[in-house]
């Protein structure tokens, strides 16, 4: 009986490893939600450094360059394009 709760107990968590990580690999899954966000190249002001970056182009459903002003902004602001990409597709 012990013998049969415990393959049991292993089964349901192997399953539930298998489901996450089908989850997490699905094609149709939500997008994250910062990857939404339009592009906003912020402000520039007084130590402000500004930077080239990336940003998630939610129309053209890719990574793009962002020339980043230095101060304010949104979220959708990566400073790799692999960032971007592993974050938004």
């Amino acid at each position: 009986m012990k013998f049969i709760y415990i393959t049991t107990v292993f089964l349901l968590l192997l399953l539930t490893t298998f489901v996450a990580a089908q989850d997490s690999s699905c094609a149709g899954r939500p997008p994250n939600q910062l990857c939404l966000k339009p592009m906003n190249v912020g402000t520039r002001g007084r130590g402000c450094r500004p930077s080239q970056m990336w940003y998630f182009n939610e129309r053209a459903q890719r990574c793009e360059r962002l020339n980043y002003l230095g101060c304010g902004g949104n979220e959708n602001r990566f400073c790799t394009l692999a960032g971007c990409q592993n974050s938004c597709i």
